[in-house]
């Protein structure tokens, strides 16, 4: 295709039993002008097999293989050859609302925005429900009746959702020019690079907005859960390197001053939350 609207970038690992549900919901959009950019890192299951007989039937699938490093490199592997004017992420296991791109793609383009926000639904397969989160509803922050598809804002806006909420890129439709302007990108050999990035994206957009429809599903409780397979590994103290990132970022930005309570929230937040989940072996020396 000559047009690209958007790429998608999902990486792979170790995903049979999620994948097909993720790649149906991708090829089916009802936006067609799109790029499907899957990188394998290093799956030792049958996903490279599915990703194969997917390709073979939608050529918008493009696939990347690396050697296994993690989500981060996955990510940066599949933004380095994005095409696309607008950027999306799903995660393996996840899948769409099948008019997703269509309606992200329409509201950024009326805002000419540089990130759109929208709304998530989490999806226990344990006993096959859906919950609906209050917290992402930005509708709180502003005025009843708003449209949408014409209405801007910026981080200083939604405070709370800077350092205090959900830190996934799959909630947020990104423009890639901005991406590429500020250099943004996943750093490699850490547990949680979705934190710095998001945090980085906000505060630096000059133009955000909100698309307040449930697009993107997020299984929550399956045993690859990157939740339950950090805790009881050194990598649970990623997070302060993480931290000090998110730091370094706001004092480099002159954001300090503004974002110093959100901050604190934030640091000590993460800091008891990783603290309270964190392997019996190692919540000394995390103390």
């Amino acid at each position: 295709m000559d047009d690209i609207k958007v790429s998608v970038i999902v990486p792979v690992y170790n995903s049979e039993r999620y994948l097909e549900k993720c790649l149906d919901s991708l090829i089916n959009q009802t936006l067609k002008e799109i790029e499907i950019i899957c990188v394998d890192d290093g799956s030792t299951d049958s996903s490279p097999e599915i990703l194969e007989r997917y390709s073979k039937k939608d050529n918008r699938i493009k696939i990347i293989t690396q050697k296994n490093k993690d989500v981060g490199a996955a990510r940066e592997a599949g933004l380095k050859i994005a095409n696309g004017e607008y950027v999306a992420f799903s995660d393996n296991d996840d899948w769409l609302a099948l008019d997703a791109f269509e309606k992200l793609y329409n509201n950024a383009k009326s805002n000419d925005s540089d990130v759109v926000i929208f709304k998530v639904v989490f999806y226990y397969s344990d006993n096959d429900s859906y919950i609906y989160p209050k917290s992402l509803n930005l509708e709180n922050y502003f005025n009843e009746g708003t449209d949408y598809n014409n209405f801007t804002f910026k981080a200083e806006n939604i405070k709370k959702q800077v350092m205090n909420t959900l830190f996934a890129p799959w909630f947020k439709f990104y423009k890639l020019e901005f991406l590429k302007k500020h250099n943004f990108y996943f750093k490699e050999n850490i547990t949680y690079p979705d934190v710095p990035f998001h945090v980085q994206t906000l505060l630096k957009a000059e133009k955000l907005s909100f698309c307040p429809e449930y697009l993107y599903f997020y299984r929550r409780n399956h045993q690859e859960s990157m939740l339950l397979i950090s805790k009881d590994t050194p990598r649970i103290f990623d997070i302060f390197e993480v931290i000090d990132e998110v730091e370094d970022f706001l004092i480099i930005n002159n954001f300090c001053e503004s974002y110093k309570f959100e901050f604190y929230q934030f640091k000590l937040g993460q800091i008891n939350f990783w603290f309270l989940r964190c392997g019996e072996s190692y919540q000394k020396i995390f103390y």
